[in-house]
């Protein structure tokens, strides 16, 4: 505990939950709630409500603080904490319209899930709501009582995270903005398409063949009437056969900012009903990648095209939209926002046929965008997202009762909300699905914003399940997936996107699983943390065919003549490579997009993420052009390839020092664990961790991202929790979160799982009940309060 997070106890305390003794609270029946030394929770329960309640109480206990964002970053009501700086996440998540689906969706959902939730959300609410647990101190300082949780925040939450992962609704913009600003060809030369040499997901590590430029091209041919020219996560399962254990193996390592707490929690839950272990999501009751007594699953985003902007003119009143047969109204609804310290503010919430106005030119608050494009008559655009439409979802809270891929390919398909590839492991199968909910787009392909006044523009519902793809025990032994193009297009086929990320991890992963038939957990944790770069290897040998002109040049060609292609943290080539592709894709937009090169390298357009997928997918595109070198970028490639060399030894020379001992990976491209309260001083000393080195980029294993157009600033998206699991023998399992179980910067689990996270290395979410007693630290038992008994009862 350093100075400042003593300090900081001194003035509000500790403010720790009581981890040992009994609780009268709104369970059925009585509920024992173990803890071990890291503070895994283990949930014995005797019916399956009181097990999700339990679970719920655990989350409320430890993620008190966490609970309290994540509620009103959903419901839209940061303001009435926050004041007016909350106004423009307020004014986003509410144009988007979270909250106001989850509520319809909630309206839709099974007897089933129904329970699910409300007994999750009831012991939720016992923790948050106790007068004998503390008032944990983000709740102090937004000098706010804890915020009652329903079933539709859970999934408004879910919502939510649909939201923020991976998706091109952001990247339809950005190629708009592009479009408008430079032209077509900025937009057709600057597009990462899919390598025709990486590999798809099925059949796993084939290489994908030719990309089929036609459906941006077509996207751009409908736009080219009224626009003028100026105009990660990895996972992956081998069989048995390919296991030193005889059993087969399945790891997982969804990405995602590198923040605090973490989303990720390690609990067990065990019920006659069921028995689940893995990692849970603090404020859903389901496990993103866990076991139950049959199987294991995992789960990446699919980066499928699950939602579309649209091109609108409204009237000027809001009041009517233009359509292909004239106007049509629109409808509205009023929003109103508190705002703490201020009046409160109206919201006016427009729709179209087509989706949600989400912004307008010339109006600021009722935009999530900046900058917003005028085109062709254009004045706002609208949203529409596969998973706000009025559909219950099931899928993920389902995962904890399957027991055969058919079961969990049944499960997958209803309702998925979020687009996902999922991997499965039973101890005779590992499969694959793509659990997505795509659209039929009645024309275009959604790569770029359509004119919403056109014929034949919008949605026609959605492509039933049975026509997405899946891998059941392919001939490879094992299947692998890492955001990465899922299947071959197939012009007569489903359309799934055009926006995947790089296939370099995909190719890693499966070159390596192909290669041996002895895996076990220390091999699978070392593949986890890889860092070999299969981009530099690929243009290898051109760069140092360069013959050098200038003094830093030279040096940085010796620098990576000696360079193993590992991006570790003591590496000096690896800096050099990085920044000089950098350098690199920064002078290749900047030739084919001057008005809108960053946005080109994968500049955010939205307010609430700083960058789009288009930044995830510079690495493959440049070192295509490195490659090829093709015409019509620049009269000759070597010059500029020489000159991004030399830029980035000068970089690292102005910056670092003249030695290469300060030229480390590990020390230029950091990594802090970030909390929402610590990006002002002193709390940035009392919620954040680090920085720690860093290792890897974008395109390892080992994924660290970073903004292509600023290459100095620390890792944004790494591995924020992994998983491990040998099925059959569930105690062998390996699981770590980055960070910890609790959320109070002031206890002992708050950051101690890092240095495991860091090593490669994690601990057991232990599954027999004598291993669970043997390693308890702490035992708490909840009880049914008197009053709460019939009630708790007739309601569930």
């Amino acid at each position: 505990m350093n100075f400042a997070q003593k300090a900081f106890g001194a003035v509000l305390g500790k403010r720790l939950p009581s981890y040992d003794g009994r609780f009268e609270v709104g369970c059925r029946r009585s509920v024992q709630i173990r803890r071990d030394s890291f503070g895994v929770a283990y949930v014995d329960a005797q019916d399956e409500a009181d097990g999700w309640f339990g679970l719920g109480f655990c989350h409320g206990q430890d993620r008190a603080g966490q609970m309290e964002i994540t509620w009103r970053l959903a419901r839209g009501l940061l303001s009435q904490v926050l004041g007016s700086g909350g106004l423009p996440i307020d004014r986003a998540i509410r144009l988007i319209g979270v909250h106001h689906a989850a509520t319809a969706q909630v309206e839709q959902l099974d007897a089933e899930t129904r329970d699910q939730l409300s007994a999750y959300v009831a012991g939720l609410n016992a923790a948050l709501q106790s007068r004998e647990l503390p008032r944990s101190h983000e709740h102090a300082l937004l000098r706010c009582e804890p915020s009652r949780w329903e079933p539709r925040d859970v999934v408004a939450f879910g919502l939510l995270m649909c939201c923020f992962l991976p998706s091109n609704w952001d990247v339809e913009l950005a190629r708009l903005i592009i479009l408008t600003r430079d032209g077509e060809d900025a937009v057709s030369s600057l597009d990462p398409t899919w390598r025709e040499d990486l590999p798809l997901t099925h059949p796993p590590g084939k290489r994908a063949g030719p990309a089929s430029h036609l459906f941006v091209a077509r996207d751009l041919e409908a736009l080219r009437s009224f626009v003028g020219e100026s105009g990660g996560s990895n996972a992956w399962a081998v069989q048995a056969s390919k296991s030193a254990l005889g059993r087969t193996l399945l790891c997982n390592d969804p990405h995602l900012p590198a923040a605090l707490p973490n989303l990720g929690y390690l609990a067990r839950v065990k019920c006659p009903e069921f028995t689940v272990g893995g990692i849970s999501i603090a404020g859903i009751p389901a496990f993103i990648t866990g076991h139950n007594e049959h199987a294991a699953w995992g789960s990446t985003s699919a980066q499928v095209d699950n939602a579309d902007l649209f091109l609108e003119e409204l009237s000027d009143d809001g009041r009517r939209v233009r359509d292909a047969d004239g106007w049509k109204s629109c409808h509205e609804r009023v929003e109103e926002i508190p705002v703490k310290g201020a009046p409160a503010v109206a919201l006016r919430v427009i729709r179209t046929p087509r989706g949600t106005i989400v912004a307008r030119t010339g109006d600021d608050d009722a935009s999530i965008y900046e900058p917003v494009p005028t085109v062709g008559g254009s004045n706002a655009l609208s949203f529409a997202a596969t998973w706000l439409e009025r559909r219950p979802t099931r899928s993920l809270l389902a995962f904890h009762k399957v027991q055969s891929f058919e079961q969990f390919r049944e499960v997958c398909a209803k309702s998925a909300g979020c687009a996902y590839s999922l991997i499965y492991a039973d101890a005779q199968t590992v499969g694959w699905v793509l659990a997505a909910e795509v659209p039929k787009r009645k024309s275009g392909f959604g790569s770029v914003p359509l004119a919403g006044w056109l014929p034949n523009v919008g949605w026609d519902g959605i492509v039933p399940s049975s026509e997405l793809p899946w891998s059941k025990n392919p001939d490879e032994g094992f299947v692998c997936c890492a955001n990465n193009k899922p299947v071959a297009d197939d012009p007569n086929g489903v359309f799934l996107g055009h926006d995947f990320l790089d296939g370099f991890r995909q190719r890693r992963i499966a070159e390596q699983l192909a290669a041996r038939s002895d895996w076990n957990v220390e091999r699978m944790a070392a593949l986890q943390v890889d860092v070999q770069s299969l981009a530099f290897a690929d243009v290898k040998s051109t760069l140092l065919a360069l013959q050098p002109n200038t003094f830093e040049a030279a040096r940085a060609l010796e620098i990576l003549a000696a360079w193993d292609g590992k991006l570790s943290g003591d590496s000096a080539g690896a800096s050099v490579y990085e920044l000089f592709v950098a350098a690199l894709n920064r002078r290749i937009c900047e030739a084919k997009a001057p008005n809108s090169y960053l946005w080109a390298a994968g500049k955010g357009v939205m307010k609430l993420i700083p960058g789009t997928c288009l930044n995830a997918r510079r690495a493959s595109f440049v070192t295509r052009v490195i490659r090829e070198q093709p015409p019509g970028y620049f009269p000759d490639w070597e010059p500029v390839l020489l000159a991004s060399l030399t830029e980035a030894v000068k970089t690292l020379t102005q910056t670092f020092g003249l030695h290469t001992s300060g030229w480390g990976w590990g020390d230029i491209r950091t990594l802090t664990l970030r909390h929402r309260f610590g990006d002002k001083k002193p709390l940035d000393r009392v919620f954040n961790v680090g920085p720690l080195r860093g290792y890897g980029d974008g395109t390892t294993v080992n994924q660290a991202g970073f903004e292509f157009w600023n290459p100095l600033r620390h890792s944004t998206v790494t591995a924020h929790l992994r998983s491990i699991m040998v099925v059959g023998d569930w105690g062998a399992s390996r699981f770590v979160v980055l960070g910890g179980q609790s959320g109070n910067p002031l206890s002992a689990h708050y950051a101690d799982l890092v240095p495991l996270h860091q090593a490669g290395e994690g601990v057991p979410v232990h599954w027999e009940d004598e291993e669970v007693r043997r390693h308890t630290a702490h035992q708490l038992t909840l009880v049914p309060s008197m009053e709460s008994r019939p009630a708790q009862a007739s309601s569930l």
